[in-house]
């Protein structure tokens, strides 16, 4: 099974630089190698932030505004991030803040039980 792509309208979580470990959604492909992404608390829909994508893991598929193209703001973006609960409940368990910048490796194996493997 390969990899899933990273496209616009897709769950990542980030693999290198000052945001590291912390989730995205790519809002739009720059280019073959760049896309901007933006996580609706410290990149919001005004400053994303431009990443290179193999330094990006591709989760899963947003739905909704997002994948349709459309602006959202940007308390919907961390709420759809947020809205898995069995996710949410399991980091929350293990000390994850929303202040917090980068998870620990429990918590990194936890999104991938719940969301499964990339």
């Amino acid at each position: 099974m390969s990899a899933p792509a990273v496209e616009k309208g897709r769950l990542a979580r980030s693999k290198a630089g000052r945001d590291k470990g912390r989730l995205c959604v790519v809002v739009q492909v720059v280019d073959e190698d760049f896309v901007l992404t933006c996580d609706g608390r410290l990149r919001t829909f005004d400053r994303p932030k431009k990443k290179r994508k193999k330094h990006l893991q591709p989760l899963i598929p947003v739905q909704g505004e997002i994948a349709a193209g459309r602006t959202i703001e940007d308390h919907k973006l961390r709420a759809w991030i947020r809205r898995n609960r069995q996710l949410t409940d399991a980091l929350t368990a293990t000390g994850e803040n929303k202040r917090d910048h980068s998870y620990t490796p429990r918590q990194v194996s936890l999104i991938v039980a719940v969301l499964g493997e990339p």
